[in-house]
């Protein structure tokens, strides 16, 4: 490619509404860039600016996602769209620190994760709870996506789309109760014990025919009614009766329910670890808006999602699967150096024991004030390109 006869002519004599407007050609894409980099970096100088511009169009003339390109009604935003994928591809797959950016990347980075969570707040007005406090990986699954995105659709519509397939507190209860009854310890006992369970005939062939291996089983089953079943006094008994040996088992119930039961399990039980999803899918289930969260098609996705982590040729390489939040990272690393500090402790109770604010308060074991201090530190740090590209750097080594 000619760069710079073409980065010329980008800059040359057009009139300034077609300049703007056309991004179908190498030249167009070249003016729409330089303009959002003087718009957005105004101190920079053009030969700083030109490396990147440089990058971007290069990514830009991959054949789909020109086509993309060509395809969308608002160049001005397609062109942000597609410099906002070219930042996050350098910091995800270059494996960059985001303070080693150049200064449009750093800025349309810190911009879109402002984004992501204003987007998160709003959805948690309507639904009673925030995606990114319910998933702790999707802040990170959601970038892991952008480095990757064609432009097809504003990114904004695309950000939503993905904030509202979290893994809400139905579909993770949902997804280790699954894993339990496939376990190779539990599956036969699990079958002999429904023969005898407490339920309808129904869902109990259901549960027989999935723990056995019928991946289509569940389709269509109420999950309400699946949690309901595994909150039974009965199955809760069944259940402990693995709990020192599965963690699956040992984990799906508050920490009270397994007093005296010592762990003999073959690996240690992760120290920050979650505990008691059926507990907080139980009190999903009394929210009027249960039916937003009972839905098959989180669950399903979700899984898709482990499938691909899995898969060594997916891109994904496992990160969907061991993936450190950010908000548990930092309260981690400020614990070490300050165990002692009121506010980093309260952030363990919200990031570590997954507690929400009204339950730690009720429980006594933080003020609601200092629980909302310790949220707005970490907020305040995740705002910070260096702590940002710190944790970054450390998900993934």
């Amino acid at each position: 490619m000619a760069t710079a006869s073409v980065y010329d002519v980008a800059l040359g004599t057009l009139p300034s509404r077609a300049r703007e407007r056309d991004i179908r050609t190498e030249a167009g894409l070249y003016r729409a860039l330089d303009r959002l980099y003087q718009r957005i970096c105004p101190q920079t100088s053009p030969m700083e600016r030109r490396a990147t511009v440089d990058a971007i169009v290069a990514l830009g003339m991959q054949p789909e996602i020109r086509k993309a390109l060509e395809g969308r009604r608002d160049p001005g935003i397609a062109a942000k769209d597609l410099a906002t994928s070219y930042a996050f591809k350098v910091l995800l797959e270059q494996g960059r620190a985001i303070g080693r950016l150049d200064p449009l990347s750093q800025a349309l980075i810190v911009a879109t994760l402002d984004l992501i969570h204003k987007r998160a707040e709003k959805l948690s007005a309507r639904l009673g709870e925030n995606p990114l406090e319910e998933d702790h990986g999707l802040l990170l699954a959601i970038c892991k996506s952008l480095a990757g995105y064609v432009p097809r659709y504003p990114m904004g519509f695309y950000i939503t789309w993905k904030l509202k397939r979290y893994e809400g507190a139905t579909s993770r209860a949902m997804r280790q109760v699954k894993n339990l009854m496939r376990h190779p310890e539990v599956t036969e006992a699990f079958v002999a014990y429904l023969l005898e369970a407490d339920a309808p005939g129904e869902l109990k062939g259901w549960l027989a025919a999935y723990a056995r291996g019928d991946n289509d089983a569940l389709r269509g089953v109420k999950y309400a009614d699946v949690i309901r079943f595994f909150a039974q006094p009965e199955t809760v008994a069944f259940v402990k009766g693995f709990a020192a040996t599965v963690q699956t088992a040992r984990t799906l119930y508050a920490e009270e329910e397994y007093e005296g039961i010592a762990w003999q399990g073959k690996r240690r039980l992760p120290a920050g670890r979650r505990q008691g999803y059926l507990d907080t899918a139980l009190a999903r289930l009394v929210q009027d808006n249960l039916q937003s969260l009972d839905d098959p098609t989180l669950v399903d996705w979700y899984d898709t999602l482990e499938g691909e982590a899995q898969d060594p040729g997916s891109g994904l390489d496992g990160l969907c699967l061991r993936r450190v939040s950010f908000e548990r990272w930092v309260t981690r690393q400020a614990l070490d150096a300050r165990p002692d500090d009121p506010l980093w402790q309260a952030a363990s109770l919200l990031y570590e024991q997954g507690l929400r604010p009204a339950e730690a308060v009720a429980r006594g074991l933080a003020g609601a004030e200092t629980l909302a201090a310790a949220r707005t530190r970490v907020e305040a740090l995740q705002a910070d390109p260096d702590v940002w590209g710190a944790w970054m750097a450390s998900t993934l080594r």
